[in-house]
């Protein structure tokens, strides 16, 4: 790989994204507190979004009343697309072969 493919996958791939996201390490303690340790492989919306209030009302108690403040319907949309990302538009049902690569 050279260097202008891994800096544009550093731009535009979600996975790159969310490492260099202020909200990493939430997000992956997040994840294995909910699917790994339990060894849950499937999770309804609504249970998904109450386990990230009690983990972010958790966090605030002990990081301060500040930290990751969003509203709960937006908090896992935020979260997954990454901060400051606008979200993704709907994708089309038969994307292009390349179309990774016109983002």
């Amino acid at each position: 790989m050279d260097h202008a493919t891994l800096a544009t996958l550093r731009d535009r791939h979600p996975a790159w994204r969310l490492l260099a996201s202020p909200h990493a390490p939430l997000v992956a303690s997040f994840l294995h507190q909910v699917f790994v340790v339990p060894n849950v492989r499937v999770m309804s919306e609504a249970d998904l979004a109450e386990a990230l209030e009690d983990e972010l009302f958790a966090l605030r108690e002990q990081i301060g009343t500040d930290a990751y403040s969003l509203t709960r319907t937006s908090s896992s949309k935020h979260l997954a697309h990454g901060a400051g990302q606008p979200l993704p538009r709907t994708s089309p049902s038969k994307p292009s072969r390349n179309a990774w690569r016109k983002r």
